[in-house]
């Protein structure tokens, strides 16, 4: 009925029903997927580095700066520091959710629901 949409039910970590989420799939027009700049990453002192670093290269160049450039230099080189620091982080995420998916599927135990604490604390 609806050729380009998706459903997938998540696993229930929290509450007593499972969250459900609708994909529309495109005609396979990929976009770059826009930087997501997580505040948290603000903590770790690598992160200022990284930033000042960014604007320093831009300001050293030849050509003349201007915002774009420092902004779109900061952008590259948080994504390439991110990806070393922390890794692919839905990777890790898809990981959890599958294992959680795994242990849901048995009668439930305390040492199930312990290991589904465990693996939800991942989450956050």
């Amino acid at each position: 009925m609806f050729p380009f949409a998706q459903g997938l039910a998540l696993p229930t970590i929290q509450y007593d029903h499972s969250p459900i989420i609708i994909r529309l799939v495109g005609s396979g027009i990929k976009r770059r997927s826009p930087f997501k700049f997580e505040t948290k990453r603000l903590q770790d002192d690598e992160c200022n580095e990284v930033i000042k670093k960014a604007w320093v290269e831009v300001r050293n160049e030849a050509s003349p700066p201007n915002f774009r450039k420092h902004i779109a230099n900061t952008r590259r080189n948080l994504k390439e520091w991110n990806k070393i620091k922390f890794g692919n982080l839905k990777k890790q995420m898809d990981s959890i959710a599958n294992r959680i998916t795994e242990i849901q599927k048995f009668p439930p135990t305390n040492n199930l629901l312990k290991g589904l604490k465990f693996l939800f604390k991942g989450l956050r």
